[in-house]
């Protein structure tokens, strides 16, 4: 517990001073001490529920094969391991969140994973969902094909930023399809078989194997409306990410149009799950930057974006994770001390 918490202390003192260093390069601490602290707390709260209902969507898989499990034990592990999100990919949460589970009630570790790689993967499928509908307004609006591909593949974005994209793409696109493939008839079992024989040489071969033949029981467990009610849930936590988003611009009296915001809530969403650096630090305000400023609907100057992508990144990464160390310290870490 004492590094991980001496881990996240040095990089949030990383992450504060880059901000600062940002916002004064841009001017943009002028902007910021005018913020709104009734539509910034109301920001914060929005992205928290949205982890709540995350959470509560996590509990419902389990407890559908698992109704002993309280959902007392479920939201303290949930909240607690918020922390978690600032491995790549976001997979130290995951791990995080079914060890605690596993202290408080003894759930076997595959049956959370797995119950979290549901809901995971539905949530990912409204992403992708979203940004099929944010890519066809922004068509709409923009009908010049040649500028917007000019921006996303072309020289708009270095090396490092486009591959990070491709990067967060690849991680929602595998995440969908582990979603969708246990529910055709024959589901994973050609490649259970192929890790169990071939692919045994693999290094963690085994290991696969049991997650996808646990994920595969667990999906199959699940009735069609169990299926819906957790994309319906699915639905709602990105809808509250995207709420937080806007009332983050809204603390500093900085609009934009829907389509632009809806877009750029998917950009953070596929950046966060860029296997480079944890919840997308840095990507998402360098990516998210140039996307503000080149877009010309976006009537908003350098400070303004800047002080924007700040606050944001306050409500998604800070706030979030003091909470969450503050928690696991109140909850689990006086529960070691006492065993």
């Amino acid at each position: 517990m004492q590094q991980n918490t001496a881990r996240i202390g040095l990089l949030f003192a990383i992450v504060l001073a880059v901000a600062a260093m940002a916002s004064i390069a841009f001017n943009a601490q002028a902007v910021l001490f005018q913020a709104n602290l009734a539509y910034f707390l109301l920001s914060a709260a929005l992205f928290l529920s949205s982890i709540a209902i995350w959470v509560y969507s996590w509990g419902y898989v389990i407890r559908k094969s698992n109704s002993s499990i309280s959902w007392k034990d479920i939201f303290r592990a949930g909240f607690a391991s918020m922390h978690g999100a600032l491995a790549p990919m976001q997979l130290g949460a995951e791990a995080l969140r079914s060890i605690q589970l596993k202290q408080s009630t003894s759930l076997p570790l595959k049956e959370s994973i797995a119950s979290s790689a549901v809901v995971k993967g539905s949530k990912f499928l409204v992403t992708g969902i979203a940004a099929l509908v944010a890519f066809a307004l922004l068509v709409l609006q923009y009908a010049y094909w040649d500028e917007l591909l000019w921006f996303t593949v072309r020289g708009q974005l270095d090396a490092l930023l486009f591959y990070s994209l491709l990067g967060g793409f690849l991680v929602i696109l595998s995440a969908i399809a582990l979603f969708l493939i246990p529910f055709r008839k024959n589901g994973f079992q050609s490649a259970i078989r192929w890790l169990n024989g071939r692919g045994k040489p693999i290094p963690f071969s085994s290991t696969i194997s049991t997650f996808l033949q646990s994920y595969e029981n667990q999906s199959k467990r699940l009735a069609k409306p169990t299926i819906a009610f957790v994309m319906l849930l699915s639905a709602l936590s990105w809808t509250l990410e995207l709420a937080a988003l806007y009332f983050a611009f809204a603390s500093l009296n900085a609009f934009i149009e829907w389509n632009t915001l809806l877009s750029l809530a998917v950009l953070i969403s596929v950046l966060e799950k860029a296997p480079f650096t944890p919840r997308g630090l840095g990507l998402v305000e360098l990516v998210s930057f140039q996307f503000l400023a080149y877009y010309p609907s976006t009537p908003l100057n350098s400070a303004q974006i800047v002080a924007v992508l700040v606050l944001f990144g306050v409500v998604r990464v800070v706030v979030p994770t003091l909470l969450s160390v503050g928690l696991s310290a109140h909850w689990f870490g006086r529960k070691h001390k006492a065993s």
